[in-house]
């Protein structure tokens, strides 16, 4: 407990001489006390999403949301805080598995485990410490079971999760783990120059099985005997399928690789994520926009690119997450607006784009007319309707005006700068904006903005 100090000598006077000032010009008023209660979440920069049946879990920075997807809309129901920012998540039954790490003088990873048996209130039930370490690590996360298996850079930790309440780390493997897939009772491991399999029937005692040679994978998916392999290390750029019937002794199949090719030119397109479904592999790819590549693997000698969708939304869109649950796949996408998408996949060659979750992850200006809510971000204007503060509709958006750094209405007019522009646009029907006037300054952009009146 802290000493009390009391004033002596010149402040003792000086303190007192303020207090009969004070009394002496009347009472003294405490300033009001101001409650402030979030209540509703716009926005973040999307790193995860996990299907369960109709609902969709959307990790957006350090919230969570939840989307309900009925086969015709996709609408947000709720969302929650989250400690941190996860980098991964998956859910098995009715728990949500996220992993991430907390940045301190000694770095930690965290995995947390949230309940997701009433998927429209997610409830966050523990945050357990994985490892503590001095230097950076990036986290890869796969559940199954009442386990959950971590990458952590050099090694991969098996957690039994069975009691939520009460994890426990039941094996570390000293391996370089980019990502890591999990059936039945092997593990299969990839990383910068190897392909393992593990032997994991006894979860306290992991055995390496086999090994080959590959070159810096990113992604691992298992279906029967082939894993399907991201590589991701020019010249070496797509998706390598290696057969491991024989654990013992795996060995490199077909190889089909992720680039677009126009005229002369070759546009290779980074392997971020992979998932399998029957006699086809789904590659979502970054690189100068974001790509999904489907590849025919019925003969996984040879394996053909049939068919791609391009992400034409977004300022730096790129696959954080990829689950099929046919006939749809569902994938979230980071460094864009349109945070996750919903694409119908009864013809593998022709993807297409059914539903968008929009939801800006860069605000940078923000202003309100009434009930509605006016967003800038880098890449649109945004307006929502949140008579209902709890859960913020959105009325539209648009790509024709964006980085505003300040904004301000006055008169159904709403006053924008971005850089040395100054941009009126007439906002009277928050669906139908369109612009009205422009002020370029010649010589240095414009940093503050007050409207009043006409002026």
């Amino acid at each position: 407990m802290k000493e009390k100090v009391y004033p002596t000598g010149f402040a003792r006077q000086f303190f007192l001489f303020l207090v009969i000032l004070i009394f002496s010009f009347g009472s003294i008023f405490a300033q009001q006390e101001i409650t402030v209660t979030p209540l509703g979440h716009l926005g973040g920069y999307a790193t995860g999403a996990a299907v369960v049946g109709d609902h969709i879990f959307l990790v957006q920075g350090t919230m969570l949301t939840v989307l309900y997807f009925n086969g015709e809309n996709l609408q947000k129901i709720d969302s929650i805080e989250l400690p941190n920012e996860p980098s991964e998540c998956m859910a098995v039954g009715s728990y949500l598995y996220l992993v991430d790490m907390e940045w301190g003088t000694l770095n930690r990873a965290m995995l947390r485990i949230v309940d997701i048996s009433t998927p429209e209130k997610p409830i966050l039930v523990n945050s357990f410490v994985v490892k503590e370490m001095d230097g950076w690590a990036t986290p890869k996360l796969f559940a199954s079971g009442n386990y959950v298996y971590l990458g952590l850079n050099d090694e991969f930790k098996i957690i039994d999760v069975s009691d939520p309440d009460a994890p426990q780390i039941i094996s570390t493997v000293p391996v370089q783990t980019n990502n890591i897939f999990v059936q039945d009772s092997l593990a299969f491991v990839c990383g910068n120059d190897k392909f393992y399999v593990y032997d994991i029937s006894d979860k306290a005692s992991p055995v390496e099985l086999g090994a080959c040679d590959i070159d810096q994978s990113s992604a691992v998916f298992v279906q029967g005997q082939y894993a399907y392999v991201t590589l991701n290390s020019y010249p070496v750029i797509g998706l390598q399928i290696i057969d491991s019937a024989n654990a013992q002794s795996p060995t490199k199949s077909g190889f089909v690789e992720t680039k677009i090719v126009t005229g002369n030119v070759d546009a290779y397109k980074i392997p971020q994520r992979v998932v399998v479904s029957d006699n086809y592999a789904y590659v979502g790819t970054s690189g100068d926009g974001a790509f999904l590549f489907v590849m025919d693997i019925s003969d996984p000698s040879s394996p053909t690119e049939i068919g791609r969708l391009e992400m034409t939304q977004g300022a730096f869109p790129g696959f954080q997450s990829l689950q099929v649950e046919y006939p749809y796949i569902y994938f979230a996408l980071g460094g864009s607006s349109i945070q996750f998408i919903v694409a119908n996949i009864m013809d593998p060659a022709n993807p297409e784009i059914e539903q968008m979750y929009e939801d800006p992850w860069d605000i940078s200006s923000i202003v309100a007319n009434g009930d509605t809510l006016f967003l800038s971000s880098c890449e649109r204007l945004w307006a929502y309707d949140f008579s209902d503060t709890t859960n913020p509709a959105l009325i539209a958006s648009d790509t024709s005006w964006s980085q505003f750094s300040r904004m301000e209405i006055h008169d159904g007019y709403l006053y924008g700068i971005k850089g040395n522009e100054l941009v009126i646009l007439d906002v009277h029907d928050p669906g139908n904006v369109f612009e009205v006037g422009n002020y370029a300054a010649e010589t240095d952009r414009i940093l503050e903005l007050s409207v009043c009146g006409h002026f």
